[in-house]
C-alpha cells in the first residue's frame, strides 16, 4: 500500500482495519490461501506501522521501511505490511492507544509522549544527564535497567521493540543567549511534559507547552520567544526561518522508542517471531545510521540558513544541571515510577560516568 494516501482515505482504511481485527482477533492473523512462504501454514500476519513524522524524511520512516524490507525478503508472503506516515492514522497518543487495542501493530515516538502510558519512562526526561550520545547507548545497553523497563511496557500491553537514540535537544531564540541568566523571563515552547516544563521553570523561563504542529505559528506570531528541539525537527519544521539563534544547551536527548502490540507478537509462530526479532535488530541499525549520518547535515543546514549557533560550555551545562536538581527528585517521586527502575537508572549513570 502506498504510504502517501490522503488522510481521509487512511482513516477509512483504519476503520476497515478495526473490522478486520474484530474478525481476525487481536493477534492480527489472516487466514488467506495461497503462497505463505516459510512455514506453509497458510496464515498471513498483517503488520501496520503508523507514525507522525515525514514520509521518506525521518528516523521513524527509516525504521518502518527497514522492518518492511526485512520481512518481505526473509519471510515472503507471511506478512502484509502497511506503513502510514505524517499522522495519517492519528496523533502520537492515538497511535499508542491503537497499538494497545491491536488496530495498529507498531508505532514510534520519543519517550515524553509514551510516559503517560508507562510512567517509569520519566527517567529519560532527566535533564543534562548525558555527556555524549555514547552515554545514551551505554544506558540502553544496561540489561538490569532495560529488563525492568521492558516489564513495565508489558504491563501496558506493549512490547518494546527497539530504541534509536536521537540527537540532543537545543534552544532556539531571536535573542542571543550566551549566559544561563539570559533565558530568564523568556517564554519558551516545550513539549506537553511536566518534567520538561519543570526544567525550564528552574532556569527562570515561562514554559509554554504546545503541540508540535503549533510551533511555527507561535514563533511567527510572537506567542513564544523560542522553542527547544533537536536539529532534525528544527530543520523539518522550518524553525530556521523564524529564529535567529540556536544555543547548544544539550539539556535533553531524544530517545526514540518503537513499541508494538504484545499479543500480536506473542501470537506469532516461533519461526516468524525469530524473523521479526531479526527485522527489529536490522531496523535499529538502519535507524542509528540514519540518525547519526543526518545530525551534522541538519546542523549545517541550520548554519546555511544564517542562524548563529552558540555553544554552552561544560561548566555552564554542569551549573544548569545543579540548578535543575529538583527535577530528578520530581522524577524519582512521580506517580507510577517503579522505585527499582529509578535506582537502576541512577546506578547505570554512575557506572557510565565512572568509565
Amino acid at each position: 500500500m502506498r504510504k502517501n494516501l490522503k488522510k481521509a482515505t487512511a482513516l477509512f482504511l483504519g476503520a476497515a482495519m478495526l473490522l478486520t481485527a474484530a474478525a481476525c482477533g487481536k493477534d492480527g492473523k489472516e487466514t488467506q490461501s495461497g503462497s505463505a512462504g516459510a512455514g506453509g501454514d497458510g496464515q498471513v500476519y498483517k503488520f501496520v506501522f503508523a507514525h507522525c513524522e515525514a514520509n521518506d524524511a525521518s528516523t521513524h520512516d527509516a525504521v518502518a521501511d527497514a522492518i518492511k524490507e526485512y520481512l518481505e525478503e526473509h519471510a515472503p508472503g507471511r506478512f502484509e505490511v502497511e506503513i502510514y506516515t505524517d499522522g495519517q492514522l492519528g496523533s502520537d497518543r492515538e497511535n499508542i492507544e491503537s497499538v494497545q487495542e491491536g488496530t495498529v501493530t507498531m508505532t514510534g515516538q520519543s519517550t515524553p509522549v509514551q510516559v503517560s502510558f508507562v510512567p517509569s519512562l520519566a527517567i529519560f526526561d532527566a535533564p543534562f544527564a548525558y555527556r555524549t550520545l555514547d552515554d545514551c547507548e551505554a544506558l540502553l545497553a544496561d540489561k538490569e535497567l532495560m529488563d525492568l523497563v521492558n516489564a513495565e511496557f508489558e504491563k501496558a500491553g506493549l512490547k518494546q521493540g527497539l530504541w534509536v537514540v536521537g540527537g540532543y535537544r537545543h534552544l532556539t531564540t531571536n535573542k542571543e543567549i550566551k549566559e544561563i541568566g539570559d533565558v530568564k523571563g523568556m517564554k519558551i515552547r516545550t513539549m506537553e511534559n511536566k518534567y520538561h516544563m519543570a526544567l525550564w521553570e528552574c532556569l527562570g523561563v515561562t514554559a509554554t507547552p504546545l503541540a508540535s504542529s503549533e510551533i511555527f505559528t507561535a514563533l511567527q506570531q510572537g506567542t513564544v520567544d523560542g522553542q527547544e528541539n533537536d536539529y532534525g525537527v528544527i530543520v523539518m519544521k522550518d524553525i530556521v526561518s523564524v529564529q535567529k539563534y540556536l544555543t547548544e544547551t544539550h539539556h535533553l536527548v531524544a530517545f526514540n522508542s518503537y513499541i508494538l502490540n504484545l499479543d500480536w507478537y506473542n501470537n506469532l509462530p516461533e519461526d516468524l517471531q525469530k524473523v521479526f526479532d531479526e527485522a527489529l535488530a536490522y531496523a535499529k541499525e538502519v535507524g542509528d545510521n540514519y540518525t547519526y549520518e543526518n545530525q551534522e547535515n541538519y546542523r549545517q543546514q541550520i548554519l546555511d540558513k544564517g542562524v548563529v549557533i552558540n555553544q554552552f560550555t561544560g561548566d555552564q551545562i554542569s551549573e544548569m544541571k545543579e540548578i535543575c536538581a529538583s527535577v530528578y527528585d520530581m522524577i524519582r517521586d512521580a506517580e507510577g515510577m517503579e522505585p527499582a527502575i529509578y535506582e537502576a537508572f541512577t546506578k547505570a549513570l554512575e557506572d557510565i560516568y565512572a568509565k
